[in-house]
């Protein structure tokens, strides 16, 4: 029970840092902390990679409800260690920052990825490492943005349960 608690108020904390929804947080945690092992990352590091696309999001303006579908292939790309098909085009389309980190990431445009993908040649790795080394130009770009009044209900909302 202990950790749990634990989890629940980080996961809290990621919220209110983020402005996003606390379902929504905790469900992007769950897809990937569920493949942490095979990732090779540890719930800490799955918690950062949690806040860094969710801030990710709130910077390019995309809404928790546009999100939804496109975080659901990420939990699928993210369980079978590839990114392709489906899932990728997903990413592409409705998850633009995590797009540009994963092209950044592996050299090449974001235009190349698709074929990529087709060649089976992005894994969940590329993802993880896509997210380390965007993490500070996410904060950057989440700094600049100001909070929304849905956003700072959100967060006190969080903040009270």
């Amino acid at each position: 029970q202990e950790k749990v608690n634990e989890q629940f108020l980080a996961l809290s904390a990621i919220a209110i840092s983020a402005r996003t929804p606390l379902e929504q947080t905790t469900d992007l945690y769950f897809r990937i902390a569920r493949n942490a092992k095979e990732l090779g990352i540890s719930l800490q590091e799955a918690g950062q990679i949690t806040e860094s696309v969710a801030k990710a999001l709130v910077a390019s303006g995309i809404s928790a409800n546009e999100a939804s579908g496109p975080l659901l292939q990420l939990g699928q790309a993210l369980a079978s260690g590839r990114f392709q098909g489906d899932e990728l085009r997903s990413i592409l389309e409705g998850l633009p920052p995590v797009a540009k980190a994963l092209a950044d990431q592996l050299g090449v445009p974001i235009g190349a990825l698709k074929e990529l993908g087709s060649q089976g040649k992005i894994s969940a790795q590329d993802f993880i490492n896509a997210m380390r080394d965007a993490r500070d130009s996410i904060e950057q770009d989440f700094a600049k943005t100001v909070p929304t009044i849905g956003q700072a209900l959100k967060q006190v909302q969080t903040a009270i349960g």
